[in-house]
């Protein structure tokens, strides 16, 4: 797992870096968008399916704290555990936007 951009541009290159982060950003904010979804149809088991995929890209582009959360909202899914789920799906709302917002932030990002 890259540990920062600068990793993830120095392997790649700018254009492969670029590409990869824009492609990740995208599949992220999709993934998002089905979670909501999914968690006002009570459609457990896609929930937690496309929790799972949204932790995988995090994880892909270094960011551990969204992956974090994005497993915690799988787990909730396959407890079926309604209030906690509640809980940690608007938590990875938050993280989520949070870190769509950073993919473009020219610092360093930290998790």
């Amino acid at each position: 797992m890259p540990r920062s951009w600068a990793e993830i541009y120095e392997r790649l290159g700018e254009t492969g870096a670029e590409e990869m982060l824009c492609d990740a950003m995208e599949d992220m904010a999709l993934r998002l968008a089905r979670i909501d979804r999914y968690h006002r149809a009570g459609a457990f088991g896609s929930l937690g399916q496309t929790a799972e995929g949204l932790q995988a890209v995090a994880r892909r582009i270094g960011m551990k704290d969204l992956a974090r959360v994005a497993r915690d909202v799988s787990i909730c899914a396959m407890r079926r555990d309604r209030v906690g789920l509640a809980a940690t799906q608007a938590r990875l709302s938050r993280v989520g936007d949070r870190s769509l917002t950073e993919i473009w932030d020219p610092g360093e990002f930290t998790g």
